[in-house]
């Protein structure tokens, strides 16, 4: 990568389309473009701080290049940047722009073997306490833009029951699924029962 240079009039140039762009402190607020991997895979629409990612496609490990993905459970395919353009399997660079629907699609194939996928304007993790529990955390993302959060959760397992443990609620669940509301600077709390 090269480094970034001001030109006479005091504007950077080679302000190229990179897999992690716009990074200065001089981007703050800017809007994340499109091709950037903050946008696709955490949810990030404006150059601030993203303490709270969306994570559509669950949590991407980041490793290094030699990594030996075999010691990593369910992890069979690796994305190689470095940090400006992907880098494909043949070792040949492509651009942010250009790869990103390829990543995307990786990316989305991957989210589809995970227990559960979640679907909102939501910050999320999910913990397994037993054999047949799974507890998962749903928080409102908004503290810049506090609003209340529509999420649908799809599970990859045969359910038994989910329950808000918070409110005591139990939520409906049809096809493996449901839909809540998470309320404005809220989380919810959820208990997913499943078979073995």
């Amino acid at each position: 990568m090269k480094a970034r240079k001001l030109s006479k009039s005091g504007k950077y140039i080679n302000d190229q389309k990179w897999v992690f762009s716009r990074l200065q402190g001089f981007w703050g607020q800017a809007p994340t473009p499109e091709y950037d991997f903050g946008y696709y895979a955490t949810g990030r629409r404006s150059q601030a701080v993203n303490f709270l990612p969306t994570n559509q496609f669950g949590m991407i490990p980041i490793m290094w290049g030699e990594a030996d993905i075999q010691k990593f459970k369910g992890t069979d395919k690796m994305l190689l940047t470095d940090g400006a353009n992907w880098i494909d399997e043949k070792g040949e660079n492509h651009t942010a722009e250009e790869y990103s629907p390829y990543v995307i699609e990786t990316l989305k194939k991957a989210s589809e073997k995970m227990f559960l996928q979640v679907s909102g304007d939501v910050a999320w993790t999910a913990n397994r306490i037993d054999a047949t529990h799974v507890r998962l955390v749903l928080i409102d993302k908004g503290y810049m833009d506090p609003a209340d959060r529509e999420v649908k959760v799809k599970i990859n397992a045969g359910v038994v029951g989910v329950n808000d443990i918070l409110s005591k609620e139990k939520l409906n669940v049809n096809n493996n699924s449901f839909e809540l509301t998470i309320p404005m600077g809220v989380l919810r709390v959820i208990d997913i029962e499943h078979k073995k």
